[in-house]
């Protein structure tokens, strides 16, 4: 590949990275403009004025004997919850979540990224061909 051809294939990469860029940045922006405008219509409605309908009593439910009568007069105890203890059981406020398997992904690409850029610099065309223009040149 010569160097015009090189050019014109860095000239083609930039071009369409600058064209998807904008066109993402204009659906981010177009979406990010809708949902904006629809909390702000949200919150002109007064949410305190409004008033949860009434049902009206259906006849003959009132000396039926309810199914959760009995959880209705059962006191149930009430504990006081303060914030930040935690489970007391664990011994710890903080559960024990999460997985290696995301930062093990993270290392492998990451790992990958520097081999490349370390094959890169190193040109491996061009050291393989130095490599076998030594071993044919020795043996003459």
């Amino acid at each position: 590949m010569n160097s015009y051809e090189g050019k014109q294939g860095f000239l083609t990469f930039v071009t369409t990275v600058l064209i998807s860029a904008g066109i993402f940045t204009s659906m981010y922006f177009l979406i990010n403009r809708l949902n904006n405008r629809a909390q702000t219509e949200l919150s002109k409605t007064d949410l305190s004025t409004r008033t949860t309908p009434t049902t009206p009593e259906v006849n003959g439910t009132s000396d039926t004997p309810s199914v959760f009568g009995a959880l209705v007069e059962d006191k149930q105890e009430e504990k006081t919850l303060v914030l930040g203890a935690g489970d007391q059981s664990t011994g710890s406020a903080v559960p024990s979540t999460g997985s290696s398997f995301i930062p093990a992904l993270i290392l492998i690409g990451g790992s990958l990224v520097l081999l490349g850029s370390y094959l890169s610099l190193i040109q491996p065309r061009k050291a393989a061909i130095r490599a076998f223009e030594k071993r044919i040149t020795k043996g003459l």
